[in-house]
């Protein structure tokens, strides 16, 4: 509703968000493809399942045991993304516990010192999830952890640039069985990423939404997926249930691409 407001009283010149890929249309679809890996018995895919939604995934396994990856990489772009604060992505993953999926975007700095800035992804089965990807929250990697250097030389930071997007890729990584703490016997090395779009949203200096909410709702006790309570029975435990359903509109609220404040008062609590 306040995107809708906003864009009859000031057109779409500042609108929310912009469309980057719609992964029905064949032309955003073949931008994108599986990479190459150096993984023996790594198997990966972009296609199209189903036939009649048009959506494609990317699907594939990787060998139990040692661990590897398998990425699915965009094209060489060259995108200006300055005035914006993040992308939306609409998808649905599927894998086991020793599954891990992340988006990947590469700057300048992956052709000159190897490093791209990832943000890992939920892992929510058999539903479509509208994960939103602050800008700020991707983390500098290189070789397969955090880069603590600098980037750009002296008086460089390694915080990611928006006006030098190269490139898009997400990368399927899996754990070895004993960090993941399973059992390789029951491991199902199978993963299956289906993917709607990726709109980008606009940085705003002032928020469109601001929520007086209860103070009850502490780090400890806000949710990171609104299929938490699914996965892990204990975060309902954790979570009063008079505080869950107000957590559960939080997130809704964070992830809907709206630019927000959340504020919290002492003793302005549930009751």
């Amino acid at each position: 509703a306040v995107q809708d407001t906003r864009l009859s009283e000031t057109g779409k010149r500042i609108t929310t968000k912009k469309t980057l890929f719609k992964f029905r249309k064949p032309v955003d679809r073949d931008v994108w493809g599986v990479t190459q890996t150096l993984v023996d018995g790594a198997e990966g895919a972009w296609t199209v399942q189903d036939e009649r939604s048009g959506r494609p995934a990317f699907v594939g396994s990787l060998p139990v045991g040692p661990g590897g990856s398998i990425a699915l990489e965009s094209k060489k772009l060259g995108l200006n993304l300055a005035k914006f604060g993040g992308l939306l992505m609409l998808f649905k993953a599927q894998g086991d516990a020793q599954t891990s999926f992340r988006f990947v975007i590469r700057t300048s700095a992956f052709s000159e010192q190897g490093i791209q800035y990832e943000l890992a992804l939920p892992l929510v089965r058999n539903r479509f999830t509208a994960f939103r990807m602050n800008f700020r929250d991707f983390v500098p990697m290189k070789d397969g952890s955090p880069y603590k250097g600098v980037l750009g030389g002296l008086g460089g930071v390694a915080a990611l640039d928006p006006s030098d997007v190269k490139q898009f890729a997400v990368m399927v990584t899996r754990e070895p069985a004993a960090a993941a703490g399973v059992d390789e016997a029951i491991a199902n090395p199978a993963f299956s990423l289906t993917m709607e779009g990726i709109k980008v949203f606009r940085a705003r200096e002032q928020p469109d939404v601001v929520v007086l909410s209860s103070s009850d709702i502490t780090p400890s006790t806000a949710l990171k997926s609104l299929s938490e309570m699914e996965r892990d029975p204990a975060s309902f435990e954790r979570v009063e249930r008079k505080n869950y359903y107000k957590a559960q509109g939080e997130l809704a609220m964070k992830n809907a691409g709206l630019a927000y404040c959340i504020g919290r008062i002492s003793d302005f609590t549930s009751s």
